[in-house]
């Protein structure tokens, strides 16, 4: 009888240490989107540097086919840009980026292409984005889409599919780096 009690107290004491130590591990150490930190009132938010300009190659491998993988174009502090969609639509190609963010939970820093109002809204300039040559000369946009959180897109006019049949580059200068903190 007292093997039996002191075994359901044995299995009693270990189940609530393994729940300890999940909730102590999965407090400290979670992640968090963008959005749950710009929309909560318990962060406060800060604005550490104004342009903080990416640079980064398309390989001509993945312009004019279908991608089934995505490719890492850039990296910085764990934050990693991805290529993601190449379409060839009718008047133009579209190319779409998707943006991983590591960001724990109590605090770090992420890139954001735009500004991050103290409300939580988002505005980016559309100017910020830029294609380019290998060497250096700019190809005009169709379009470009920014969002969700640090994603964003662009669209290459057909008719200037020669200038890119090499490659180019993108130039993004609207990037700020911002820091972050539970309160």
């Amino acid at each position: 009888m007292k093997l039996k009690r002191n075994g359901i107290l044995l299995t009693f004491m270990i189940g609530v240490t393994v729940l300890l130590v999940y909730t102590f591990v999965k407090t400290g150490t979670d992640n968090v989107n963008l959005d749950s930190i710009s929309s909560n009132k318990n962060y406060n938010i800060t604005q550490v540097k104004d342009h903080n300009p990416i640079t980064f190659s398309l390989k001509p491998e993945w312009i004019f086919k279908q991608i089934k993988d995505k490719h890492k174009v850039f990296e910085i502090n764990q934050h990693q840009i991805f290529l993601v969609s190449v379409k060839n639509r009718e008047n133009d190609i579209y190319f779409s980026f998707h943006t991983k963010l590591k960001l724990p939970k109590k605090k770090g820093s992420f890139i954001y292409p735009g500004t991050i109002q103290g409300s939580g809204v988002f505005s980016t300039p559309r100017e910020e984005i830029r294609v380019l040559t290998l060497d250096n000369k700019i190809i005009q946009t169709t379009q470009i889409g920014i969002g969700p959180s640090s994603d964003f897109s662009f669209g290459i006019n057909k008719t200037d599919q020669d200038k890119i049949i090499d490659g180019f580059k993108v130039e993004f200068k609207g990037m700020k780096l911002y820091n972050y903190f539970l309160k």
